[in-house]
């Protein structure tokens, strides 16, 4: 992806840039200083005085500032998110004949369409959590025998909006 500026400061420019992969910045004017807030989401290099390059490391947000030569700085938000377009990917393979898409918004994957039964929903689901960022965790707490047992089951950041398909009838 590439994303080209004028010389003028902006404010809180969103850019995403997919994890594993990355894109580029076309600036204006020559690069003075570039900062990055959170170095293990995402890394920049400077590829030339008016180009940079984002890479994804991790998900996640962070706040990349760029101070381009007699300008004011320009504030970028930098989000790495999940290869959509590889989890779509995946789905088909394992369901070929259902109708999934697959959004991202606000650190959560967002699945939807329909399917033929539970049993595959519930495999996307798991298929999806793999690319989702984790989440707080879910606590159990078991007891057993006089003893008590706290257990954290991560939880991922996967919206289901799938619907199972309508059953149809046939007429005999």
């Amino acid at each position: 992806a590439f994303i080209a500026l004028s010389g003028v400061s902006i404010a809180g420019v969103t850019t995403e840039v997919v994890l594993n992969k990355s894109t580029i910045i076309n600036l204006k004017k020559p690069i003075e200083r570039v900062s990055i807030a959170k170095q293990e989401i995402a890394d920049v290099l400077v590829i030339s005085p008016e180009q940079l390059q984002i890479n994804g490391l991790a998900l996640g947000s962070t706040t990349m500032i760029v101070w381009e030569k007699g300008e004011k700085p320009a504030f970028f938000d930098v989000k790495v998110i999940p290869d959509i377009n590889e989890i779509e990917a995946r789905i088909k393979v394992i369901a070929p004949d259902d109708d999934v898409t697959v959004k991202y918004a606000n650190e959560h994957i967002l699945l939807s369409g329909t399917v033929a039964n539970e049993q595959m929903i519930n495999k996307i689901i798991a298929m999806a959590s793999a690319y989702a960022k984790e989440g707080t965790g879910i606590k159990t707490t078991r007891f057993s025998a006089g003893l008590t047992e706290t257990v954290e089951t991560p939880e991922f950041k996967v919206l289901n909006n799938i619907r199972l398909k309508e059953a149809q009838q046939v007429m005999l």
